[in-house]
């Protein structure tokens, strides 16, 4: 079962494979334009009156970006280009995990054959491995391939979010999985996915809910701000994406078909 898993979704992964790889390669590439745009940046504000440098703001995050190799690759790479298509890329590996299979009328076949936990946990453990994977690989090539291009970058900060990262993708999987359990096509779970991930952080925008974005987590916010792992937003990213994984598997034990 887990081998049949990882053959159906081995393409999907092969094309996010590739993705990362070109998004990597580019955000490493434009190292040395974007600290020597940055530099330009900040003379030129440099040279405008008082009152307008306070209308920009605190410019300290461009200069750190500027000069500091290690905060460029991790507020770009895992804080933006891997960090924010995350969630989609689980999106559209973890959806079809059961809808697919119920829409195409396959998953009789494999009803027939296998207990109905044994097909749950086997898509589960491939699903999550295979994407755990890509994670991975990417969170440590980054700083690996920074230093072979010249830059000079540490690994510290990149085990750490990558933490995070791990948690807050168990967090969006145990919720795709759910919504691929509950429906029986393909369509409503992805666009119901695309509006959970786009409504959490709108909600987020008011002050009073600002915990509900799970961006600032998935991105490494506290790693890069604090030096270190944010345990309470990670402790409810391991409880909330648990749950919604329990209450599929349940939802798949009583669910005709």
């Amino acid at each position: 079962m887990y081998s049949k898993e990882i053959l159906d979704i081995r393409w999907r992964l092969l094309v996010f494979f590739i993705l990362f790889g070109i998004l990597l390669v580019g955000t490493i590439a434009l190292r040395p334009f974007v600290g020597e745009l940055l530099g330009i940046s900040s003379r030129e504000i440099d040279e405008l009156p008082e009152f307008v440098r306070k209308i920009v703001g605190d410019l300290s995050a461009l200069n750190r970006l500027e000069t500091d190799d290690e905060y460029y690759l991790y507020s770009q790479w895992q804080g933006k280009n891997m960090g924010q298509f995350l969630p989609i890329c689980a999106l559209l590996l973890v959806i079809p995990l059961f809808c697919r299979e119920e829409e195409k009328k396959t998953l009789y076949f494999l009803l027939a054959r296998f207990p109905r936990r044994k097909i749950f946990w086997s898509k589960i453990a491939a699903s999550f491995s295979a994407i755990l994977s890509l994670l991975v690989i990417f969170a440590l090539a980054a700083p690996a391939m920074m230093n072979l291009a010249g830059f000079s970058v540490g690994f510290q900060n990149s085990f750490l979010i990558l933490v995070q990262q791990v948690l807050a993708l168990w967090f969006f999987f145990g919720f795709f999985v759910f919504l691929s359990v509950v429906f029986r096509d393909q369509l409503k779970p992805i666009l119901w996915g695309i509006l959970f991930v786009l409504a959490l952080p709108m909600a987020g925008l008011l002050p009073r809910f600002s915990w509900i974005n799970p961006d600032p987590y998935l991105c490494g916010v506290s790693v890069l701000n604090t030096g270190g792992i944010d345990w309470a937003y990670s402790f409810g990213m391991m409880i909330i994406g648990a749950a919604f994984l329990g209450i599929a598997a349940i939802l798949f034990e009583k669910k005709e078909f």
